[in-house]
């Protein structure tokens, strides 16, 4: 966050404050002044958990059968972040595109939403449950350049819903996949961003 003046008041330039959005400059220092902004980023929170606590767990995947499947400490959602943040941006993401996440609650989903962060990407968040109308409606409004999404979940399959909008879909240049499905042109697996 920075100050910049205008005739009448100083104001802020904040991430929040958009050309697109109603939070305007004034607003924003409203918001600081009160405290109820703070000038810290999600991915500051994240590293401050990973010197703290760097064993404490942050992140747990649970199986169908209600088991634990993996656990992530702190430091190692911090790491996979930065990891797959990496991978992203040999992808191509940079500051303010929109990478689209349809995977269910899992490590991998907590360490993306920290990744595109990273990089200053904007997060679309698609419902794995949701059908082709929602899913080519968010994905043609957003722009979204890259998709990650899970083979498949309960009886549906993202990923084959999203390879049928494909196509239509002309944005759309990368297709993470997390499962073991065989990749297709302009795919690559969700672990291959960690290498």
């Amino acid at each position: 966050i920075t100050e910049r003046s205008t005739r009448d008041t100083a104001v802020i330039d904040h991430p929040m404050v958009r050309d697109d959005g109603r939070v305007t400059p004034v607003l924003a220092q409203r918001y600081v002044d009160s405290g109820g902004w703070e000038p810290i980023t999600l991915c500051s929170m994240l590293t401050a958990a990973a010197r703290e606590c760097p064993d404490r767990v942050a992140a747990v995947d649970q199986s169908v059968a209600g088991q634990t499947a993996e656990l992530l400490t702190y430091a190692q959602l911090e790491h996979r972040s930065s990891r797959l943040a990496f991978g992203l941006h040999e992808l191509g993401v940079r500051a303010g595109d929109s990478v689209a996440v349809m995977l269910p609650n899992c490590t991998d989903f907590a360490a993306l939403i920290f990744a595109i962060n990273q990089l200053g990407a904007i997060y679309t968040g698609i419902p794995v449950g949701y059908g082709e109308l929602e899913v080519e409606v968010i994905m043609r409004r957003t722009g979204a350049g890259v998709i990650v999404a899970v083979e498949s979940f309960g009886s549906s399959s993202p990923i084959s819903l999203i390879r049928k909008l494909r196509s239509g879909l002309p944005n759309l240049r990368h297709i993470v996949v997390k499962g073991q499905s065989p990749l297709a042109e302009g795919e690559c697996s969700l672990t291959s961003l960690l290498e």
